[in-house]
């Protein structure tokens, strides 16, 4: 009886491709995941920095209208 054997050959590229497709979307959300929260901090400390700066130049504006109101003596 004879005995017919036969090898087939496989390719793992495919394999590797989609292995590597999954690799780099982890490395993103992992990336994101980790920016996220450093740009939240960021954009609150710019906000408030903003928002001191806007504060402080009212406060002087105003203070500039008392000195020329005192100085004109309107009340």
């Amino acid at each position: 009886m004879q005995q017919h054997s036969t090898t087939q050959t496989t390719n793992n590229s495919l394999d590797l491709r989609s292995h590597d497709a999954h690799g780099s979307v982890n490395n993103v959300m992992a990336a994101l995941i980790i920016m996220f929260p450093i740009m939240l901090f960021v954009g609150v400390k710019a906000y408030k920095g903003y928002r001191v700066a806007l504060l402080r130049k009212q406060i002087a504006t105003l203070e500039k209208l008392w000195h020329l109101d005192i100085k004109n003596k309107h009340y």
